[in-house]
């Protein structure tokens, strides 16, 4: 026998959805009162003060709807098929089995209902569900749950723990994939015209290059460290709500398959996006065979001719990498042709250190220039190539020397240095000829990744619509940077490769586990509470409200939630008197609080993600142009 047959022999976990709950719950049939016969429940992230603490930009944060209608699904099927559909010994044995060891015996917990509910043969539970990608602020429910059947309003709790556990994380990760395309949108609002990127079902984004460059600029990396395979497929699936930037197959293969849709249509492109690219396991062998610049030279122009390729590049020393062997094979490189994986594009990626200072450098040369009457620039020359290289206000701050070069030290003879502490603020240095020699050249390092690939490739320098000059470095070359970046990291990078007049179309960042695991339930007090039950025909209208402490305060009665009267934010109104099912008529119009029907709501999912990935982040671009107009980008 053969270790895999033995090991497939092997005792495994099944799943038991009767064990999936606090154990304090199978006590709880018992101590609901007597007639108890409807139960409503809800699950509201009831605070954002710790998601607004990730956000660059806390004002703008908002929570999306997205993972609710999986867990829902999730739910049912796993009732089904782990307890309904299985024998009755054999899910009912070790529910008793774990009563008596654990939880005091038949004296203090009974499992009689237990047994009704696997009678019964369906789950007994309805729903009505904000629909999926819905944008909602802080304290708005995101579904109401009660039971079917009388018997079974124990239930409606009892799966509590099932349902928090399987929606507040994508819940989370999708309202952080939001932020990451806030900071994109934003970054190109500051230098292009709303018209080149948006699209409001006028303009499809497969006809915008700029849209469909910025819905990769955030690429998902984070599957190795998320919590199991499972996990990785439904979190990576949250992420790439608004971007198709994305590692992550499984969370590709997750939205294929529930959601039956394409790899790809003819409007909104690819479903995910990804090039061929290495890792150190690769380069470590390579170089230990062919040493770094052939290693690159084989994988750029044998391995991957044409196309995109993209190159872990600080396997060694990453400056070198960049200074040294790329500039070596500017010619392979610009000769390379475009592919089926995209352009014909070298992407370096970096993958240590501090991603603001590797992209956008430390204190840096930027001229380094000759300012003499008989140098080979003259006064309007160096002018005009600081207005075409650098920031604008270097030309007035150029002219105030020449209209006062005696208050300036800056006589015919002097040179003119400007350098940049890598944050945006720059400073003019002016130097002696005998001087001159102890200002030395900037090297990579302290130029950064962008500058020095300026230095090597070039590019071409635009003109924004502010009338500032923007470089796009050469096509030909390009880098992603995928450590360490969360929405604030990314928010500095963008603003400072702006700062240094960078095109923002140059700024390609990798997400992470850090930013997509390093959660908890708290990071939007996501919480299922109980508002109304029935006793006996009675309507009881219930609210936790703990003293000292408001967040935690509960809705009461029948939830109500519509569009304000802006229609931009929702509102919820709350019935004291009423059923979750009073609602459902014509007489309290703009419900967003929808029926699901379990039986038909697998047709109801079929395709639409990738209509809807771009319908949401539309409404961010909306909003963030608001916010242009009101001068706050």
């Amino acid at each position: 026998m053969s270790l895999y047959t033995h090991v497939t022999d092997l005792p495994r976990y099944q799943p038991n959805p009767l064990f999936e709950a606090d154990a304090y719950k199978t006590g709880h049939k018992k101590q609901y009162p007597a007639g108890f016969e409807r139960a409503y429940a809800n699950l509201t992230p009831r605070s954002f003060k710790r998601l607004r603490d990730i956000s660059p930009y806390p004002d703008a944060v908002k929570g999306v709807v997205f993972g609710v209608h999986d867990a829902i699904i999730e739910l049912v099927t796993n009732w089904h098929d782990n307890f309904f559909s299985q024998p009755f010994d054999d899910v009912i044995n070790p529910y008793t089995d774990m009563i008596n060891a654990g939880l005091g015996g038949r004296t203090t917990v009974d499992s009689k209902h237990v047994c009704e509910l696997h009678a019964l043969g369906k789950v007994p539970l309805k729903f009505w569900v904000l629909d999926e990608g819905t944008e909602f602020n802080e304290g708005i429910p995101l579904y109401v749950v009660s039971n079917t059947d009388e018997r079974f309003a124990w239930f409606t709790n009892y799966i509590e723990d099932q349902l928090s556990a399987d929606i507040w994380k994508y819940l989370t990760v999708a309202s952080i994939s939001r932020m990451y395309w806030d900071v994109v949108v934003r970054a190109h609002l500051r230098h292009c015209k709303a018209g080149d990127f948006i699209n409001l079902k006028l303009a499809p984004r497969a006809h915008s290059l700029i849209r469909q460059i910025m819905n990769v600029q955030i690429h998902d990396f984070s599957l190795r460290g998320l919590a199991g395979r499972h996990d990785g497929a439904r979190t990576g699936a949250s992420v790439m709500l608004y971007t198709a930037g994305s590692d992550n197959l499984s969370a590709a293969n997750y939205i294929v398959q529930t959601r039956d849709q394409p790899w790809s249509d003819p409007i909104h492109g690819p479903l995910f996006q990804a090039p061929p690219a290495t890792e150190h396991s690769v380069m470590c062998i390579r170089y230990e065979m062919d040493g770094e610049p052939n290693t690159v030279r084989d994988l750029i122009t044998k391995d991957y001719p044409t196309g995109m390729v993209s190159i872990v590049a600080d396997t060694r020393n990453y400056w070198n990498f960049l200074d040294v062997v790329l500039p070596s094979l500017r010619g392979e490189i610009l000769g390379r042709p475009a592919g089926p994986s995209g352009p014909g594009k070298v992407v370096v990626r970096p993958d240590s250190g501090t991603p603001l200072k590797v992209l956008c450098g430390v204190e840096r040369q930027v001229l380094f220039r000759t300012v003499s009457d008989d140098a080979d620039m003259s006064w309007d020359e160096a002018g005009a190539w600081l207005l075409k290289h650098a920031r604008p206000e270097f030309e007035s701050r150029l002219r105030a020397f020449r209209l006062d070069p005696e208050g300036s030290e800056l006589h015919s003879t002097h040179y003119l240095v400007v350098t940049s502490n890598g944050r945006g603020d720059y400073s003019f240095h002016c130097f002696t000829p005998e001087a001159i020699g102890s200002f030395r050249p900037a090297t990579a390092e302290e130029m950064g990744t962008y500058e020095t690939l300026w230095k090597h490739f070039g590019g071409m320098v635009t003109i924004d619509i502010h009338g500032r000059p923007i470089r796009q470095i050469n096509p030909k070359v390009g880098a992603i940077y995928g450590d360490s970046i969360t929405p604030k990291v990314a928010d500095a990078i963008f603003r400072t490769a702006s700062a240094h007049c960078f095109d923002p179309l140059n700024v390609f960042l990798g997400a992470g586990s850090y930013s997509f695991q390093y959660l908890t339930r708290d990071t939007m007090a996501t919480a299922i509470k109980l508002t109304s039950a029935k006793v006996d025909g009675a309507v009881y209208s219930v609210q936790k409200t703990p003293q000292g402490d408001t967040t935690k305060h509960s809705a009461r009665g029948a939830l109500q939630v519509t569009y304000d009267s802006a229609g931009e934010s929702l509102v919820l109104t709350q019935h004291h008197d009423l059923v979750q099912e009073d609602l459902d008529s014509g007489e309290y119009g703009g419900q967003l609080l929808k029926p699901l029907n379990l039986d038909e709501y697998t047709a109801e999912r079929q395709g639409g993600f990738m209509e809807l990935r771009t319908e949401v982040q539309d409404l961010v671009i909306i909003q963030a142009l608001d916010e242009q107009r009101k001068g706050q980008v």
